[in-house]
């Protein structure tokens, strides 16, 4: 007989370690800064979303502005904003509450967000212009690598800005070393005026791009009066010559 007794059984266990979310919620908004802009007269509940034409990167429904990446549910809080902005808790859309909106005046928002272990976020600071507002670009800063062989006029790189109007932009160069550099104002897109040679020129260039928001000629012509006349026309009046204006 067993030691043990007759009712000793072997049983095999397997544990798995899991990992435990320990990371702290990061904001996965873009572009940066955050940048916003409301109508001054929004109503209560307006989200306050990114500008247009940028990527799409809401984790929920509403496409609201405030985003962040966490496995772990979120409780967001916003601070600042003069009492014109709220943050929903459970998914950190931004809103206005109905306060009257100062046209063109900036709002300063501070959001965080605290994960379900306690793990808090950096405060992300969001201004919001209720109004227009000039264009902004995509990214902050672009650090471009090219060979010394890149033919002449062939875009190596492209910046790329958004209008929080939805207007057409220009592009133009406030630095531009050299003149070495050009710019398409409708694309963004940049290229060399002339060959590079590495052993020659130099091998590092800073570029400061501007970027402007372009007119439409979106006026019907009109004519100043309805009816245009002249009288005494010599009757030798050559052809081409300019009888009225």
């Amino acid at each position: 007989m067993d030691a043990l007794g007759p009712d000793w059984y072997l049983s095999k266990v397997r544990l798995q370690i899991t990992d435990v979310n320990d990371n702290v919620p990061e904001w996965s908004m873009a572009p940066y800064p955050y940048l916003a802009v409301v109508a001054p007269g929004a109503g209560p509940g307006t989200l306050i979303k990114p500008p247009p034409q940028c990527p799409d990167l809401r984790v929920g429904g509403g496409g609201g502005w405030i985003l962040i990446q966490s496995p772990s549910p979120l409780l967001c809080s916003c601070y600042g904003g003069e009492g014109c902005f709220a943050v929903d808790k459970r998914t950190g859309h931004v809103a206005t509450t109905g306060v009257l909106l100062q046209t063109n005046g900036e709002y300063l928002l501070s959001v965080v967000a605290v994960d379900g272990l306690g793990s808090r976020s950096a405060a992300a600071a969001v201004s919001v212009v209720a109004g227009p507002r000039a264009p902004q670009f995509t990214n902050s800063t672009y650090s471009i690598s090219i060979p010394e062989n890149t033919p002449e006029g062939q875009p190596f790189s492209v910046v790329a800005a958004v209008s929080f109007q939805k207007q057409p932009i220009g592009y133009s160069l406030l630095i531009n070393p050299s003149s070495l550099f050009s710019i398409r104002p409708d694309s963004g897109e940049i290229s060399l005026t002339r060959p590079l040679d590495y052993e020659s020129d130099p091998r590092r260039y800073l570029l400061m791009v501007q970027v402007a928001i372009t007119d439409e000629n979106d006026c019907i012509p009109e004519f100043l009066q309805s009816i245009y006349s002249v009288d005494g026309i010599p009757e030798a009046v050559t052809t081409a010559t300019s009888l009225l204006q």
